[in-house]
């Protein structure tokens, strides 16, 4: 699947995004935002964005797969899913539909401690919202302390 691309936003830009830049030759590079915002350098971004020069590749499998170190469960190129952390008594589960930019991020548990596992599960969802790039995600999984 090609990936695909947005204008960003100037709020989207902080220290670590993730976006691509146009060269003077037409090409595209990737680049990481590595700096604190100053009136020069938000000068530019904006120029960029005007001049439809800079882009951000909207959230896809491989990038998911990057931040969470887990391949994808299923085969599907839309609906995403993803499972990691301890399968016995617990884990989490991603899903991500790429189409609509939704993604849903639950805890699943065993509702006791025991030595065993009962096969009994509560869920809990801690996220359920749009996430549009990589660096998005990135910031959800330092905020809910997951990986």
């Amino acid at each position: 699947m090609t990936p695909q691309f947005y204008l960003p936003q100037i709020e989207e830009f902080h220290v670590g995004f993730e976006f691509e830049s146009k060269t003077d030759t037409d090409t595209w590079i990737k680049e990481t935002f590595a700096t604190n915002f100053t009136h020069h350098n938000s000068k530019d971004i904006s120029r960029g964005i005007s001049q439809k020069a800079v882009r951000v590749k909207y959230l896809d499998r491989q990038d998911i797969e990057s931040v969470l170190g887990v391949k994808q469960l299923n085969n599907h190129e839309t609906e995403l899913n993803f499972q990691f952390g301890n399968k016995k008594y617990g884990h989490y589960e991603i899903d991500y539909d790429t189409e609509e930019y939704k993604l849903i991020i639950e805890e699943w548990y065993q509702p006791q401690m025991v030595g065993h596992d009962t096969g009994k599960r509560n869920c809990n969802t801690l996220f359920n919202g749009t996430i549009l790039n990589k660096s998005e995600l990135k910031t959800l999984m330092i905020q809910l302390n997951i990986k």
